[in-house]
């Protein structure tokens, strides 16, 4: 894209899609961009990305707002993404809820295809195995996405070869999962204690609920800085005294945003409400 009728249909792409969902892309991003929606705009009938808004605009045709967001969220994801807020959770937190005797409300926000929280779940599962002298760990999740094509895909739980060499050990593969189809599928032990939701972050969190950990990681990268310290305020009225937040490993706490404080558990970045 060049020239400077290019370049305003991009900013009228741009200045349509944050308010739709808080994603704003740079100046530089034009190109890819317009790669991810090029199918799109092709069956739509939208030679440039201005028309694609117009058609977004009028409702037509059904289903291109989901589309589009769809493929403007970067679902790229693993299993045990950065190990140290998991290790974290299995040294730390589930040690103290365990103590306490308290159910543990976790919530992994932009879950994608599953694998945080279904990550999170298995280590709930190992936890509860490896204790000893009878310690238990009560816990249920939501895991949340603005995209209901891989929300979709989450739920079903369903995973190609590809997919399970991301991260996940042959141990964890061998407990937690079982054949199905070409791919393997998580055991319902690990499924059963998390719902999924469709929830853009920009919306009221009242389907989440208070919680006591909350997973945020490398999403808030997307965003605009106001829009970052309104998503991290809205976080912290949902989130339960003494909880945790876990942002992505690049990620820190933007400035104007005063009621965390920063905490290290082992090498993994943590913060608490105050």
């Amino acid at each position: 894209m060049s020239g400077s009728g290019t370049t305003s249909d991009y900013q009228c792409f741009q200045s349509y899609l944050e308010p739709l969902c808080g994603i704003r892309f740079g100046d530089d991003k034009a190109y890819l961009i317009k790669s991810r929606l090029q199918g799109i705009m092709r069956e739509c009938g939208a030679v440039s990305l201005r028309q694609l808004v117009e058609h977004l605009k009028s409702g037509r045709p059904a289903g291109l707002r989901v589309r589009v967001v769809d493929a403007m969220t970067t679902n790229e994801t693993s299993w045990f993404r950065d190990e140290h807020p998991y290790k974290a959770l299995s040294e730390v937190v589930f040690k103290d809820f365990s103590k306490l005797g308290k159910k543990a409300r976790i919530w992994s926000a932009a879950c994608s295809s599953g694998q945080e929280p279904y990550s999170i779940s298995m280590l709930v599962e190992e936890f509860r195995r490896t204790q000893l002298g009878g310690a238990s760990l009560d816990a249920e999740l939501i895991a949340t996405d603005i995209s209901a094509t891989i929300l979709a895909e989450a739920r079903k739980a369903e995973y190609s070869e590809t997919q399970l060499r991301r991260g996940l050990s042959k141990e964890f593969r061998q407990r937690f999962f079982v054949s199905h189809g070409r791919g393997e599928k998580i055991c319902s032990a690990v499924r059963n204690r998390i719902r999924f939701r469709d929830l853009n972050l920009l919306h009221p969190y009242g389907v989440v609920g208070k919680v006591d950990v909350i997973f945020c990681r490398n999403i808030l990268i997307y965003f605009s800085r106001e829009r970052k310290c309104d998503i991290l305020e809205r976080m912290h009225r949902v989130l339960n005294r003494g909880g945790y937040l876990f942002l992505g490993s690049t990620e820190v706490m933007p400035e104007g945003v005063s009621n965390y404080r920063s905490e290290r558990l082992g090498r993994a970045q943590v913060y608490r409400p105050l």
